[in-house]
């Protein structure tokens, strides 16, 4: 009799040990996969083991020491990458803008040589020019509406106008819809820029070119489109590769710079592409997402 009771008393405390140290187990086992769980979802973590008294905490511990010195590392080179990113936007617009500048300022310079005796045109371009070196300087890098943009815009074809005169006309095509929309400064000038030096200038004959501009989703799409000198096709793909290669060095620095840009703002996804036929013209197309 005695010896079944305590064979008894033997598995009840058996069972009862056992029941624990696997209700134990399976509370460790689920908190390791809680823990991993709510690292790969960016949740917040419980705080370290204040000591290590079994494998399970030990474990513990170490995902938690292994995680937060990897999360740290992953914010500092993040910050890192914004702040080069930022950086590198700062460094492109200050380019684009002295290259405007002397562009601009040969076009004055030209103008005053072969003056006439009608300063009206001239002032003209002393206020285009002013208007646009305040628009270009204000607000940093902020963006602006369209409407803005497309405005300032205008004031530098003003002052390529007065340089080419019966050189060139300009269209423009889109909905007054899309002038509500956020772009980054100085996205149209330079691709406009691009067709008059590039491709307008070294034709004989009266040019045209199309600024196009349409929303499709949530993506806002620009065209800008001539019937220039055109390139050829080895100088095409020479373009088209420094641009993917991302080398600076070339004479296209306005669509450059704006290929850079939009890839720094917006991802690698983003950027201009270019489509050109030599004797016929060049077309520049850039996508914002809205």
């Amino acid at each position: 009799m005695t010896s079944q009771l305590l064979l008894l008393v033997s598995f009840l405390f058996g069972g009862g040990l056992t029941y624990y140290l696997t209700r134990k187990n399976y509370r460790d086992v689920k908190s390791i996969v809680t823990i991993l769980e709510s690292a790969e979802n960016n949740k917040p973590l419980p705080a370290l083991p204040s000591r290590i008294k079994d494998v399970y905490s030990f474990i513990i511990h170490r995902i938690l020491k292994n995680f937060i010195e990897q999360n740290y590392l992953t914010i500092q080179l993040s910050e890192r990458k914004y702040k080069a990113q930022a950086m590198e936007l700062i460094a492109l617009q200050s380019q684009l803008n002295p290259h405007f500048l002397y562009n601009t300022l040969e076009t004055i310079n030209w103008k005053i040589a072969s003056l006439t005796g009608k300063p009206g045109n001239l002032n003209k371009m002393v206020e285009n020019l002013a208007d646009i070196l305040r628009y270009a300087l204000e607000g940093h890098n902020k963006p602006v509406i369209l409407q803005k943009e497309i405005a300032y815009t205008l004031s530098y074809i003003d002052i390529q106008k007065v340089r080419y005169q019966d050189k060139f006309d300009v269209i423009w095509e889109y909905e007054e819809s899309v002038k509500k929309y956020n772009v980054p400064k100085l996205i149209l000038q330079p691709l406009i820029e691009n067709s008059i030096y590039h491709g307008i200038k070294v034709k004989e004959g009266r040019c045209r070119i199309k600024i196009k501009i349409w929303k499709t989703g949530e993506l806002l799409h620009v065209a800008v489109i001539d019937n220039g000198l055109g390139i050829d096709k080895e100088r095409l793909a020479q373009i088209k590769d420094d641009l993917k290669r991302d080398i600076g060095e070339t004479d296209h620095i306005g669509l450059y710079n704006t290929h850079k840009r939009l890839k720094l703002l917006y991802g690698e996804s983003f950027g201009i592409s270019i489509r050109s036929k030599y004797g016929r013209g060049t077309a520049v197309y850039l996508t914002i997402p809205i």
